[in-house]
């Protein structure tokens, strides 16, 4: 297996001219469309240091719901070939709204549908079968890092090794992360009250998943930026 730093994702990302797309942009402090910072929304009832303190971990990854978690790419396959199946992947697919709002998940924050959607499972196990051949088997240091101490049930300690992720199919949940844990519930309340404010308008009609973005990490140091779109048939 090769040893590199380099990680691909598979992530929903709104069409980067959307509302949503900016104000998401905005609150994390960064663009993963262009790779760079994006000013703070204005009026922000926070300060800016507590603002970056809390979105720190979440901005690295960009605004994003994901599909297929982070993966290295395997010996055998190319980024030419990903990019190809993705692309004809994505051309098999047609849009579908997801209505969302701000919600808590424990300590953090994101932004997640109000209902179950079975278009966005089908579409998220779709692409964790289909491209699991992508993906380059674990190292040591990821297994331990993702099987979380072994706070894992069976299952998803299975998942974890046949899939690359203990969170898929059953155990998936749509979310795009907002925030970094936020221990004080106090604090959490204010910050969920800022946010549901702040995404009242870009949210106020469903998302339109229209499309799906390749995320590339170009080390394991580095944040995470979008290579290339892929828009669905009927987007």
């Amino acid at each position: 297996m090769t040893l590199s730093t380099e990680r691909f994702a598979i992530y929903f990302a709104p069409d980067p001219t959307s509302d949503v797309w900016s104000v998401g942009s905005s609150w994390l402090g960064r663009d993963p469309a262009t790779g760079h910072a994006t000013s703070r929304p204005s009026g922000l009832a926070l300060a800016d240091k507590r603002a970056e303190q809390l979105t720190a971990k979440a901005a690295s990854y960009g605004f994003h719901g994901t599909l297929v978690a982070p993966f290295e790419l395997h010996e055998n396959r190319t980024l030419e070939e990903l990019e190809f199946a993705l692309a004809a992947f994505a051309e098999e697919r047609s849009a579908f709204a997801l209505p969302c709002q701000v919600s808590s998940l424990g300590a953090f924050l994101a932004l997640c549908p109000t209902e179950p959607s079975r278009a966005l499972l089908e579409l998220h196990t779709d692409l964790v079968k289909d491209f699991n051949e992508f993906r380059a088997p674990l190292n040591d240091a990821d297994v331990e890092r993702r099987s979380k101490g072994g706070r894992l049930t069976d299952g998803q300690l299975q998942h974890l090794k046949e899939w690359g992720y203990p969170y898929v199919f059953e155990d998936f949940r749509f979310h795009m992360t907002l925030t970094n844990g936020i221990l004080d519930p106090a604090e959490r309340n204010e910050v969920l009250a800022l946010l549901t404010g702040l995404f009242q308008d870009a949210i106020s009609q469903p998302l339109a998943v229209d499309r799906l973005a390749l995320f590339h990490q170009s080390s394991r140091s580095e944040p995470f930026i979008i290579k290339r779109w892929f828009s669905f048939a009927a987007g």
